[in-house]
């Protein structure tokens, strides 16, 4: 979810308006911050969070299960830390 449209703005003026930008994007992510789908899931999670918060995004991160009818907002807290906070989706029900 954005949560900052000017930070999110510019964040996607700087890695996402074209092929270069982007590939750069990436890099960022998954060799400066070791994201690699042979980690935990839990690791992964911890890593693009701390990206899109250097980055200065302006976006929420959200995980559901696999139904897709309950959500958690996940973050980092003071330690660095994944923490979260849950979200029903009510219009599914």
């Amino acid at each position: 979810m954005i949560t900052d449209f000017s930070e999110f703005d510019d964040f996607g003026s700087t890695y996402l308006s074209d092929s270069t930008s982007f590939a750069l994007f990436k890099a960022i992510f998954y060799i400066s911050y070791d994201i690699d789908e042979k980690k935990a899931v839990s690791q992964n999670e911890k890593a693009f969070l701390s990206a899109l918060k250097i980055l200065k995004a302006g976006l929420s991160v959200f995980r559901g299960n696999s139904n897709l009818n309950h959500f958690t907002k996940i973050g980092l807290d003071a330690n660095n830390n994944l923490s979260s906070v849950t979200c029903a989706n009510d219009a599914a029900q």
